[in-house]
């Protein structure tokens, strides 16, 4: 055989030597990469929050001085790690159809029943276990569940924030730094109400069928 013809195939053999095992460390590479995506998903689903929530009603009163009140039935689901919602995260923002935007802190619930009336006799009556900053900052199980109640106080009247385009967006953080936002309107609020009017998560789930005087806020 030629001189240069075996060189020729010693380099091609050798070629393909080198092409094969960069093939071969590729395809490991590649497989470990997979390895390492699927640990990582393991681990967030371990160790990170997946809190959602939803508005299921709601109430407007009003307050002295032209203020008003929203108070709210939220339930909250966690489909990731167990978690716990930082209970000093709460804020509602209300955007009127003007564009005008207000903002609110929660009020806390006292041992004192919290009554909201309805004419001539029904009473929505919220008591502090209800309180779902309470139940947030309890904790979320992965796949766990927790429904609760939490009012806000606005400057704003009760007219300037009635209408059904009025936005209402709550959030809260968890301890683990997961940012929470719900967002809603009344007039989804308003179809909510035509169809739910049993509330599991709360102390008395149903209007209350008793004599009512106007809510005073403490």
């Amino acid at each position: 055989m030629p001189r240069i013809v075996g060189l020729s195939l010693a380099a091609l053999f050798l070629f393909m030597a080198f092409f094969k095992a960069w093939s071969e460390q590729k395809s490991q590479r590649g497989a470990i990469s997979e390895q390492v995506q699927t640990l990582r998903a393991k681990l967030d689903s371990l160790t990170k929050s997946n809190i959602n929530g939803s508005v299921d009603w709601a109430v407007i009163g009003s307050q002295p001085q032209d203020h008003s009140q929203v108070g709210l039935i939220v339930t909250l689901t966690n489909s990731g790690a167990a978690s716990a919602i930082d209970p000093r995260s709460w804020r509602l923002t209300v955007v009127a159809p003007d564009e005008h935007t207000y903002s609110g802190e929660p009020n806390t619930l006292l041992n004192k029943n919290l009554d909201f009336c309805f004419p001539p006799r029904k009473v929505m009556r919220f008591v502090r276990s209800d309180a779902l900053y309470l139940k947030g900052a309890a904790g979320l199980s992965m796949n766990g569940v927790t429904q609760g109640f939490i009012w806000f106080g606005l400057g704003a009247s009760r007219s300037s924030i009635s209408s059904p385009e009025t936005l209402f967006v709550l959030e809260s953080a968890s301890v683990t730094g997961q940012r929470i936002a719900i967002s809603t309107t009344i007039g989804e609020l308003t179809r909510k109400s035509q169809e739910t009017t049993f509330f599991s998560g709360i102390e008395n789930p149903r209007a209350l069928d008793v004599p009512c005087q106007a809510n005073i806020p403490y």
